[in-house]
């Protein structure tokens, strides 16, 4: 591993950069000492001091940078979160193994641009602007056609678009991190895959907190992911709160399980939950429209036509869904798409050990044609008997969101399912092109957002586990 270091304030780019002692001043001249299209042979570690990187100091494209497990590019605040700022976007395209810990990115347009990369970590960092005054940042983290991407601690927002937005990327996880105040809180789609968010703060958002698939150009999207929004998608142990649209949604997805989450304040401009159809567009590139189909992908070849793209298993299972006295969504409860010619929102969807409070018992499930008497795995009878629509009121503590007691309502709440069933073989696949790979198949959730075990005897819907005595 080789070790550069960077001081912004005492730092000086005519120095080896070698040593604390002979820092850099800008992060600029350390991205340059990285060879550039080439594997590496030994890793980077940018070590960056105290203090703040205006534009001047950061590189405006960092690209082409190939490192390994073996050999990483580690860039990191010496002294942890909130100890360096950079003042311009950080945009990355074709680099490999890229680790950013600790950093503050505070810069207009999307503060973390990464297209083209394998194998990203973001840990402990911040990317946003000021606030919504700033009107500046459009989406706070970008990430496409990227494979493996790691988001640890992140805090994201302030957008005028999505706090978090993935377009075709595959394998990763979203965890213990937090995405506020922006019209879109986080969203996985265009093929995005084998995605696990978990234990993440969503809140204060306007069209949704959560959501796996979308609407997509077919251009953007990669092989063999070409048909289904999203694939393999397990989203638990998540706070969503203060949601005016949806606190999460399905829009195409393949396999994606909704487990042990908890959500207040959602939908008061629309409904709880979407089971939607993502759609697909040619977005101004019809030679790659027309091969991605070719592969027997699902999509226009050409621009103007829009595709619907079905939801097949999607489980919503053992969540809070709880609108305080005096707050409700403003139509129903939930939002599952009418089918559209031979192609339905609900083919194996399981809503099941949910428990709902919001507005009055009058308040309509919001199943419309679809979730019909001959659907075995939902519909209205099924629905209302395995699911507290309005019959159980959460008792969450007012500040932690935890059941408050002991032995209330969640904790006794005998409508779990448990244990979550897996899901069946799977059977996505392209039909003229390669397999889509085998995602993971079990569903279980071992522990809440705190790390308590889940078990028989101490168990209960949403993202903590009920305590042992009464809080807060």
């Amino acid at each position: 591993m080789k070790h550069l270091w960077v001081d912004p304030v005492k730092g000086s780019d005519s120095r080896s950069g070698g040593s604390r002692s002979q820092a850099l001043r800008t992060l600029a001249a350390a991205w340059l000492r990285i060879p550039a299209s080439r594997a590496l042979t030994a890793g980077y570690h940018i070590h960056i001091l105290r203090g703040t990187l205006p534009p001047s100091a950061i590189y405006h494209y960092w690209e082409s940078r190939w490192g390994s497990r073996e050999a990483p590019i580690i860039i990191e605040a010496v002294e942890g979160r909130g100890s360096v700022v950079l003042q311009a976007p950080v945009n990355v395209f074709d680099v490999r193994h890229l680790h950013l810990i600790g950093l503050i990115i505070r810069a207009p347009g999307d503060p973390f641009h990464c297209e083209r990369c394998t194998n990203l970590l973001l840990r402990n960092g911040v990317c946003a602007s000021g606030s919504w005054l700033d009107c500046g940042v459009q989406e706070a983290i970008k990430i496409n056609q990227c494979r493996g991407v790691w988001i640890e601690g992140v805090v994201a927002g302030w957008a005028n678009d999505n706090a978090f937005d993935c377009v075709s990327c595959q394998y990763g996880h979203i965890l213990n991190s937090r995405f506020h105040h922006s019209e879109w809180g986080v969203y996985l789609k265009g093929g995005s895959a084998y995605f696990i968010v978990a234990s993440n703060e969503i809140h204060t958002h306007g069209s949704s907190g959560f959501a796996a698939g979308q609407g997509t150009g077919f251009e953007f999207m990669d092989a063999p992911w070409l048909q289904y929004e999203a694939y393999d998608i397990k989203l638990y142990n998540n706070l969503i709160r203060n949601i005016e649209g949806a606190g999460f949604g399905v829009w195409g997805c393949y396999n994606c399980m909704y487990a042990y989450n908890t959500l207040v304040g959602v939908g008061n401009r629309s409904h709880l939950i979407d089971i939607k159809f993502g759609e697909r567009t040619c977005d101004g590139n019809p030679r790659v429209c027309s091969a991605n189909k070719a592969l027997g992908g699902w999509g226009p070849r050409t621009v103007g036509p829009v595709t619907s793209i079905p939801n097949r298993n999607v489980f919503i299972i053992n969540n809070v869904i709880y609108n305080p006295p005096g707050t409700q969504s403003q139509w129903q409860h939930l939002q599952v798409d009418d089918p559209r010619g031979s192609l339905t929102s609900d083919k194996n969807l399981v809503i099941r050990g949910n428990v709902v409070w919001n507005g009055g018992a009058d308040k309509p499930l919001g199943v419309g044609e679809a979730c019909t008497a001959a659907n075995p795995t939902c519909n209205p009878t099924q629905l209302v008997a395995q699911n507290a629509f309005n019959t159980v009121r959460p008792d969450l503590s007012r500040t932690t969101f935890r059941p408050a007691s002991a032995t209330g309502k969640l904790a006794t709440y005998t409508g779990l399912w448990r244990p979550i069933a897996a899901f069946p073989a799977w059977a996505a696949a392209v039909v003229l092109g390669p397999a889509v790979p085998t995602g993971r198949l079990a569903n279980a959730v071992a522990a809440d957002r705190a790390g308590e075990a889940r078990t028989a005897q101490r168990d209960a819907p949403g993202a903590y586990v009920p305590p042992n005595s009464i809080v807060g």
